[in-house]
């Protein structure tokens, strides 16, 4: 996430933001929502989602709307009322034709100098480290229904350049805190994050090397946290416990994002971290899967 970190020990502390007035969590589920609200106690926090809203008790400073996903990508906000936008499952929310549309919404919304927060996962892990047996699982049940609802499946390498072309300014949102030799204790352990770096990988031509420059532009103001995909040393306490609920969190974040467009099979394990052979290969390779997070500003008017 791009909130900004304090080591406390061995942790990262997310800090408290106060002066937000109004936050807006764009999809995303109900423990977001009330993440959001612990980082701003004195904010109004809105969630907005099209999937129905459980109805359980929280706190009084939260409400929750459901939208219906023909009624996106216009946003039901006044101009300029928001302070934040935060979102975590943008790629699956529309058709990726709206996700632009989208976008300048959320521009539309955000009071001049406001902030959107976005957190992107691609559903295939990183190229280089995946195996074929992954692969063609998540293709077979996962890439072909994205197809067919016209979903984005590269989504950290175009909506990075939607955000920009909506008319935002990316930010880098790295935290000092994030030490050289915190990076490079996790390094050791097979995950880490990096911010800015990335480079983009394509034809030398011209006309390539002028659209991945834009990209690795783009992509350079992002934090890029590799997280595995599978660890052998669950319920190692100590060096490993890091791995262990880095490898938990990615899977429920890959859940959250993806999941409802997993094709169910009766018999078969519905996640594939369910399957032996995929955990297996994920193990061998040192699978990894890229979150980017982008904080992108709407600039103070002239």
């Amino acid at each position: 996430m791009s909130e900004k970190f304090l080591i406390s020990g061995d942790h990262n502390v997310p800090t408290k933001r106060h002066g937000v007035r109004n936050v807006l969590e764009l999809g995303g589920n109900i423990a977001e929502v009330l993440h959001l609200s612990a980082l701003c106690p004195d904010a109004s926090v809105l969630h907005l989602s099209p999937t129905p809203i459980p109805r359980i008790e929280l706190p009084n400073q939260i409400s929750c709307s459901h939208i219906p996903s023909s009624d996106l990508p216009r946003l039901p906000y006044p101009s300029s009322s928001l302070d934040t936008i935060r979102t975590s499952t943008l790629p699956s929310l529309l058709p990726s034709a709206q996700i632009p549309a989208l976008l300048t919404e959320c521009h539309r919304v955000l009071a001049p100098g406001g902030t959107l927060e976005l957190r992107l996962l691609d559903p295939l892990p990183d190229r280089k480290t995946s195996g074929p047996f992954l692969r063609a699982w998540i293709e077979v049940r996962l890439l072909l229904n994205l197809e067919m609802s016209f979903r984005c499946t590269r989504p950290s390498l175009l909506i990075p350049q939607w955000i920009q072309a909506a008319g935002f300014e990316l930010r880098s949102s790295a935290s000092a805190a994030w030490t050289a030799g915190r990076e490079r204790e996790r390094e050791k352990r097979g995950w880490r994050a990096k911010v800015g770096g990335y480079r983009a990988e394509g034809s030398a031509s011209a006309s390539a090397s002028a659209r991945n420059r834009s990209m690795s532009e783009a992509l350079g103001m992002a934090r890029i946290l590799q997280v595995p995909a599978a660890n052998d040393n669950q319920g190692v306490i100590g060096a490993y416990m890091d791995e262990e609920v880095a490898v938990m969190v990615g899977r429920e974040l890959w859940k959250d994002v993806w999941g409802e467009f997993v094709t169910e099979r009766k018999g078969e394990e519905k996640w594939w971290w369910e399957n032996a052979g995929c955990v297996k290969e994920a193990l061998e390779r040192d699978t990894k899967w890229s979150v980017l997070t982008l904080l992108a500003v709407k600039p103070e008017v002239q």
